[in-house]
Parts: C-alpha cells; structure tokens; sequence
C-alpha cells in the first residue's frame, strides 16, 4: 500500500517493529519482517545483519512502500541468527533507526524419517491401527499419509494428517476397511522445510466387524422351550446370520446349524430340542466384507418333558389356524392344569404389538385374537405360563 505524503517539515519518527517479536527463534527463511506504520513518512528502509553493529549487512533494502518486508530467497541462512532495524523516511529527511532486533531462523528441513511399526507387510492389522516411527532431530510436527497404492496419488490416497507432534499415531476408526492392503508414509517439518517422505511400508487390515450381542435365551436362563425364540443386536448392516445350537461350551458338537437367517430374531421351528437339558448357543454375521466374530456364548436349559402335552395330531406346543391369517386367528394349545396364561406377540424386529391374559383351563384351549389393526407381515406369539414359554411364529397376509 502506499504511505501517507504530508507536511514533510521534518524527517518521521522511528518505527516500531512488530514481527517476528524480539528474541525469536525457529523463524522461517520466507517469515516477513513487519513494523508498525509512522505518520508523515513516504517509505521506508530496512538493514538486516549478523553483527548487531550493522558492519556488514545481507539485506540492505531502501524505499520500501509497506510496512514489511519478505526476505527473498537466498537472502537468509537456516540456523543464523540476525539483527534487523527499520527508518522512515519522508522529503525532510530519513529518521532515527528503530529498536534493534534480532531473530534466529530455522534449522534445515530435516531428514525422512525411518517407519518402526507395524513391520512392512504385515497381516491381520487393526483397521485402527498405531503407526510409529523413529525421531527425526529437530523435527518439529510430522505428517502421516495412507494411500490404497504405493504411488501415493490423487485419491489413492485415503487419509492424511499433519500437525503430528509425537512419533505415534492412532488411525481413528470408520478411516480404513477390513480385509484391505494399504501403504503408509511419513514426512517430518520444521518452520525450514519439510523433510522427504519416508519408504512407504503396507500392511493388511484384518477383518474386525463386531460381533453380534445376544440377548434371548438369556445365559444360564431355565424351563426355555424346546423350540424357544432367538434374539441379537448388531451395529453393522449384514446379509445374513449364522445360528448355532451345541449341547457343549466348546461347540465340538454342534446339534443346529442355520446359516441363512435374514432377521436378527429366529424361532426354532424347524428342529425339537430335548426336554430338561442345557444346551449352548451362539450366532456371528456374514457381510460382503467377510464374517464376524462369533457372539458370546450362551446356555439355557430347556423345559422339562410333560409340562405342556402335545396332541398327537399337533407338530408343535402352541399353533394358530389359520397360518397364513388375514384379520383373525385362533391360538390351540393344551394344558395339564388350570393356569392363568400371559400372551405376548413380536414383530421380526422384537418390537411387542400385542399383549394380554387369558385364564386357560386343563385340556384344550383356544384363543381368538384380532388381526384387524396388524400389517402384513411374520410374527411370532409367545406363550408365558408357569412351567415354561413357548413360541409359535405365524404370518398374516392381507
């Protein structure tokens, strides 16, 4: 900008200088030198030396039309230290210098540093993994890149941070997919350059999807029906389930095995457990990007035999007519004695539509309930009663 020209009677007064502040240190060879601006001044000059007494100067620069100046390149050394003093000058005469003051530039942009871990092509590597590397002297913050392709370019690469003021970092999670080669770098910086960037290594995620959380049958939970209902919770979209039944901890001898289960939800409807004994269950989930991990382990004992009695013409405990239903079905069961009964019903996704009592009696029994309000749809009726629950999935079409 252009400086003020006016009742030039006598020379300006000294500037004051404004940056880098007295004493810096660590000052880039491409920093401005700024002062503060004088009334009644034309320009300005500035010396630069390595002697505080000026003998000697490696800039010497005259009418100046701004209040700073930029070193050009070559003009200043990396780790020097430098004195500098500013004078404005007007038609009546140049001023007294300024405060002398003096900064030290920067050390030479450092060396690439060397990668320590994860080794160069590793497996089975976190998808949040902790990169190291060794000190580089004097750096002052380094920059970590990660790129799908060892070329390192466009949008190969996936993440990048700078700013990075210690010699680890945690890549965060959601940044990186499991089951996927990448290639990492590091550059190191100070306020005289960037250093190269290092080899790039690469390394292998593993597959780390989170494993479904199991909620029904309960663990260690008793009198569960012989054909009882399943429940989980996930956090990641799935295509289907894998559900396994075992009568041991260890899974050596697997009874049930579904691996094409689309609900987080399933009733056992298509194998009969045995009366009165334990068994253990566990489900994981299958993505396009691989399995999950299996689910805690689960146990439940069943029921014992001769709770319920099943009519010889019966399949199941507990049946409704019709299956498909449109706007209402009867639900057939038979008890051994008189009991109040509590009926619950689910949709796939364990949200409970209907609730209600009903006092059954020794023998046969049938319910009426009302499908009126009910979307079409699966759902599943459970039967609460003293000696156990029992669960009947049915569908209602409209």
């Amino acid at each position: 900008f252009k400086l003020t020209n006016k009742n030039q009677t006598t020379p300006p007064q000294a500037p004051t200088l404004a940056a880098p502040v007295n004493n810096a240190v660590n000052v880039g060879l491409n920093q401005a030198l700024a002062w503060n601006l004088t009334d009644n001044t034309n320009n300005y000059n500035i010396q630069v030396s390595e002697n505080a007494n000026f003998i000697g100067t490696v800039i010497n620069k005259t009418n100046i039309n701004a209040s700073g100046y930029l070193p050009a390149s070559g003009e200043l050394d990396f780790n020097t230290k430098y004195y500098w003093r500013v004078a404005a000058k007007n038609d009546a005469g140049l001023s007294q210098w300024s405060e002398v003051w003096s900064f030290t530039t920067a050390d030479k942009a450092p060396i690439a540093p060397t990668l320590a871990s994860p080794p160069n092509d590793s497996k089975e590597v976190s998808v949040s993994p902790l990169l190291t590397w060794f000190n580089v002297i004097n750096a002052e913050t380094y920059t970590v890149q990660i790129s799908k392709t060892d070329v390192f370019a466009g949008t190969d690469v996936v993440y990048t941070k700078s700013s990075i003021t210690t010699t680890t970092f945690n890549v965060p999670k959601d940044r990186l997919q499991p089951l996927t080669k990448y290639y990492w770098r590091v550059r190191a910086s100070t306020l005289g350059g960037d250093s190269p960037y290092s080899q790039g290594w690469s390394f292998t995620t593993s597959n780390e999807l989170p494993k479904p959380i199991t909620s029904q049958p309960e663990d260690k939970s008793g009198n569960i029906a012989v054909q009882p209902l399943f429940k989980w919770d996930f956090s990641q979209s799935a295509n289907s389930f894998n559900l396994q039944i075992a009568t041991e901890e260890a899974f050596t001898n697997i009874i049930y095995n579904n691996e094409k289960i689309t609900n987080n939800n399933f009733l056992l409807d298509d194998y009969t457990l045995e009366f009165g004994r334990w068994f253990f269950w566990r489900v994981n989930m299958k993505t396009p990007t691989g399995n999950s991990p299996w689910s805690d382990v689960m146990s439940f004992r069943t029921i014992d035999g001769g709770t319920v009695v099943m009519m010889p013409e019966y399949k199941q405990y507990l049946v409704s007519t019709p299956n498909p239903a449109n706007d209402i079905t009867t639900i057939k069961f038979i008890m051994t004695e008189n009991e109040n009964v509590k009926f619950d019903m689910y949709d796939v996704f364990g949200n409970m539509i209907k609730s209600f009592e009903y006092y059954s009696i020794a023998g046969e029994n049938r319910v009426a309930i009302s499908l009126a309000d009910m979307v079409s749809g699966n759902y599943f009726i459970q039967m609460n009663t003293s000696k156990g629950i029992f669960t009947h999935k049915f569908e209602i079409v409209k």
